[in-house]
């Protein structure tokens, strides 16, 4: 089972279209969807987790909401899409702290002639 938290309502409609039944979009910031009883109630033992937060990053309240759930029930794997090397860098650094370990990088050219770029991570982790 997929749990994905997006901030984009087009892109929670397209992963909710019911063509991947065992995937569960939810609108919203990370902090504050993975503190939503609801949201949490939902994920189970056996899930792998998809985060695509804005330009920033998670930031300090994300990361540690992100920290406090793969401590308390680690996922099989985390899928982070990030727009900034940066901010991914400091939140690899954070998820790594708690036993995620990050298993591959990929850029990705989705905006031609631009300087910018995505980055694709999978992180598997530690139980």
């Amino acid at each position: 089972r997929w749990i994905g938290i997006e901030s984009s309502r087009e892109a929670v409609e397209i992963a909710s279209n019911g063509k991947e039944p065992n995937t569960l979009a939810f609108l919203g910031l990370v902090e504050d969807r993975l503190n939503d009883p609801k949201v949490r109630s939902e994920i189970g033992s056996d899930y792998s987790l998809y985060l695509n937060p804005p330009r920033p990053g998670l930031g300090e309240r994300g990361r540690s909401v992100v920290s406090k759930l793969v401590r308390d029930r680690p996922p099989k794997a985390i899928v982070y899409l990030s727009c900034s090397a940066s901010s991914l860098a400091r939140d690899l650094v954070c998820l790594e702290s708690v036993g995620a370990k990050v298993e591959s990088l990929r850029p990705y050219d989705f905006f031609p002639q631009t300087e910018h770029f995505e980055i694709l991570a999978i992180l598997s982790v530690r139980s």
